[in-house]
């Protein structure tokens, strides 16, 4: 492919997708609503299998979400799926955080890792948030729906800086 594809945020406010064909058309062009004003939140992209996974936090409860998903005030967690055409194939809140790094995918799974400082993040054990700050795992299906979610880190403040995942999970 000669595609071109370009996302950028705009004034924080915003992420701006732009799919450009071979020829220099527009083939799509998508806007997400990120946050109200200059809350300094620049949202990430990867391309995987051709598709645009758009990832980071949002201020906003109109992020457009297609699920039933919460928003946190604060700062909340978001991803979202687009295919090649740029239907939207899903976007969800992921819970109140602080950051989230870019997504990565290995075992026909989508993995995120993020950070917090609330204790009331929405987990599926019976990890807490042991110090002032902690890193978040997020374990989705490729349709979105989430596998695990849990905290991670100990008594002291975490920061996530990677996340590497082996075949054997």
């Amino acid at each position: 492919h000669n595609e071109r594809m370009n996302v950028y945020a705009k004034s924080q406010k915003s992420a701006l997708i732009n799919k450009v064909n071979a020829n220099g058309t527009l083939a799509y062009s998508k806007r997400f609503k990120i946050g109200p004003n200059n809350n300094n939140v620049i949202p990430t992209f990867e391309l995987l299998n051709n598709e645009i996974y758009l990832e980071g936090v949002t201020f906003s409860a109109e992020f457009p979400v297609t699920n039933q998903s919460q928003f946190y005030s604060g700062g909340t967690g978001f991803i979202s799926r687009l295919n090649t055409n740029g239907d939207v194939l899903f976007s969800s809140y992921l819970g109140n955080m602080n950051s989230l790094l870019p997504v990565k995918a290995a075992n026909n799974k989508l993995y995120l890792l993020g950070n917090t400082a609330f204790s009331n993040y929405p987990v599926t054990d019976s990890s807490v948030n042991a110090g002032s700050t902690d890193n978040i795992l997020i374990i989705l299906n490729p349709d979105g729906s989430r596998i695990y979610s849990g905290y991670t880190g100990g008594a002291n403040a975490d920061v996530a800086v990677g996340l590497a995942i082996s075949n054997n999970e």
